[in-house]
């Protein structure tokens, strides 16, 4: 009764060509908006779900028309509207969405489809409690909530160019993780993640969660961060827990070592490595170092067994790997968000420690040491590349593949889809694309994407920042979705470079710049203090785990806070003072322009007239010197 009382009116009505899957309607209703969601009375099957996706205007106003309008002339004016509805389907008898077995005939008549009856034709879960709420409906109250156990086990790709949203919406799914007690591991090149520890502090996001029944939260005591150790590496003054994340020297897998080594399995090399691990195990057992293999690759007459004890003693050289290793679960634990962050990372330490780590983990999975968990791949084209290979290439490919029947999902995250591996990206059954203007990654996009057609490629690119495409988590249509507000404070955000500059009084100095030093500068930092004492790195000297509770202080956020929309927004700069702004006096102001004149504003015409004689006779005195120096000097050049 209600979903007839709420459509009684229609605001369309179905005419010319239409087929299954699409319609075009002449629109009564002047208020029906794009993406707005309708219904119609199909005679063969009851009530039939869709969406206007496009609105045409049509007039009688000619180009001659416009012009003689454009010059005095009274002209009749007729236009009437019309729309292209894709059809979604009906509730079949399983509870699944069908399409309708013939087209929608024309004079069919559209109603608007109440919240209710888009909940149950598109079978949407309703439930907060097993679902993670991801955001919206487009132009809707309608919660859109995925199904968290098809996300993980089927794992999930969020796609995105630059400054659309794409890690503020990963961020919405760690939250949504957090919240239902699934661990989360994320690998985040940038070092944004670890923000997630305090609230968001736009009140306009704020609002808006409000809204949705939701508050503003960090999570100081879930999240961790980890660090790969480096030479002279100490736990930074703002750091909330930060632990070093160190892999066990012992019992290197021939595998471990090959992939350490970007050897990729050479045969030659392979067999002699195989021997030395093999003969290492018979006479230490599982407890063998990267030591005792050298010591058995010496003892090998075949000579490539000289270039691998070399790579075996740079291997060795590296700080990830100690006698004390950091626990596998104590990365990876109920209600804890692991931020692996490898900002300040080489390339080579971060590589080959995380093809390591993420072999054991698993390995640790498949013999249920530790709980099922969802891995963050941010900036995946770095670490899974379509062309080329890296450290993480191989292991990235093993769990894509086979992660899933274990219970580890992943989480892609990249601005580049024509630039991850195919195998990786085509094995993500749940994706988030949100705009794309490439035409290479809307191409990658497209065919990577379950549901979505050529016809979609346009929409992809005229997306707003923060609105996304939804396929898959339980959703059985591609839907376009506003993402809904960090609960979190983002770390992702842009640098404002006009407002740092300004706030730290970064200028040009033309006088340094006449002497030819170094121009620019604004407040003197004070230098970073040494440790008092050289720290070990490496080995069995490897600096032990570092945990401290003081919570870094929040960047400033204005009352917008991180943006309007919920995914964009300027960062303050980490560590930076703050711009100490003093009202200028009318006596300093007048000082300084009779300064740049020549002059001091407390010196007398006298004591002015004295300085330039002296100056002259100074000026004088230089001169002859130089012009001295000048001529022994010339013999010489």
């Amino acid at each position: 009764m209600t979903e007839e009382k709420d459509g009684e009116h229609p605001v369309a009505m179905v005419y010319g060509n239409a087929t299954v899957s699409e319609l075009n309607a002449a629109i009564s209703d002047k208020e029906l908006k794009q993406g707005e969601y309708v219904y119609v009375e199909h005679p063969a099957v009851g009530k039939v779900l869709a969406q206007l996706q496009e609105i045409e205007i049509k007039s009688n106003l000619s180009f001659e028309r416009a012009r003689q309008a454009l010059e005095g002339e009274k002209v009749p004016l007729r236009w009437r509207r019309s729309g292209r509805f894709r059809v979604l389907g009906y509730k079949g008898p399983r509870g699944d969405l069908l399409l309708p077995p013939l087209p929608v005939p024309p004079g069919t008549k559209l109603y608007r489809a109440p919240p209710e009856m888009v909940q149950r034709i598109l079978n949407m879960k309703s439930s907060r409690e097993e679902g993670a709420l991801i955001g919206r409906l487009e132009g809707t109250e309608i919660d859109v909530i995925l199904d968290i156990n098809y996300m993980v086990q089927r794992h999930i790709s969020v796609i995105a160019k630059t400054g659309s949203g794409k890690s503020y919406t990963a961020g919405v799914i760690v939250e949504e993780m957090a919240e239902k007690g699934v661990p989360v591991v994320i690998i985040d090149p940038h070092g944004e993640y670890v923000q997630m520890v305090h609230p968001n502090l736009s009140w306009k996001d704020a609002e808006r969660l409000s809204k949705m029944g939701l508050i503003p939260r960090g999570y100081p005591e879930e999240l961790v961060e980890f660090r790969f150790p480096r030479e002279g590496w100490r736990a930074p003054e703002e750091a909330y827990v930060v632990k070093e994340l160190t892999l066990a020297k012992e019992g290197l897998t021939p595998e471990e070592i090959l992939e350490a080594l970007g050897l990729r399995s050479p045969p030659p090399a392979a067999s002699v490595l195989y021997r030395a691990v093999e003969a290492a195990k018979r006479e230490k057992g599982y407890f063998y170092t990267i030591d005792d293999l050298i010591y058995h690759l010496e003892a090998s007459p075949q000579g490539i067994a000289w270039g691998l004890i070399t790579q075996m003693e740079h291997l060795k050289s590296l700080s990830i790997f100690s006698r004390d290793p950091t626990p596998l679960d104590e990365i990876v634990r109920p209600g804890r968000i692991s931020v692996i962050n490898l900002k300040e990372s080489t390339p080579e330490s971060s590589g080959v420690g995380l093809a390591i780590l993420l072999k054991r983990l698993f390995e640790a999975r498949k013999r249920g040491q530790i709980p099922p968990f969802l891995l963050v791949l941010e900036e995946a084209h770095n670490f899974c590349p379509q062309s080329g290979t890296t450290y993480t290439s191989r292991v990235l490919r093993t769990l894509s593949s086979e992660g899933r029947k274990f219970g580890l999902g992943l989480l892609v995250v990249t601005q580049r889809p024509a630039k991850v591996d195919k195998n990786v990206l085509s094995q993500c059954s749940t994706q988030i694309v949100m705009k794309l203007t490439n035409p290479l990654d809307v191409k990658a996009a497209i065919s990577s994407v379950e549901g979505l057609d050529s016809a979609a490629a346009d929409l992809i690119q005229l997306l707003p920042v923060g609105h996304a495409i939804v396929c898959g988590g339980g959703v059985p249509r591609p839907l376009v979705v506003e993402i809904r507000p960090r609960r979190t404070m983002h770390g992702g955000m842009s640098v404002d470079v006009m407002g740092e500059v300004r706030a730290r009084g970064w200028k040009r100095d033309e006088k340094k710049e006449a002497e030819g030093l170094p121009s620019g500068g604004g407040e003197e930092l004070p230098p970073k203090e040494s440790p008092k004492e050289p720290l070990p790195s490496g080995g069995e000297g490897a600096l032990p785990s570092v945990e401290r509770r003081a919570l870094p202080p929040a960047p400033e956020v204005s009352g917008e806070g991180v943006s309007g929309g919920g995914c964009g927004g300027k960062k303050p700069r980490e560590g930076a003072p703050p711009p100490v702004v003093s009202k200028p006096q009318s006596d300093d102001a007048e000082g300084v322009k009779e300064t740049l004149e020549g002059s001091h504003p407390s010196a007398s015409p006298k004591q002015e007239e004295g300085d330039v004689e002296k100056v002259k006779e100074a000026g004088e005195e230089v001169s002859e010197s130089s012009s001295e120096r000048g001529d022994e000097e010339a013999p010489g050049e």
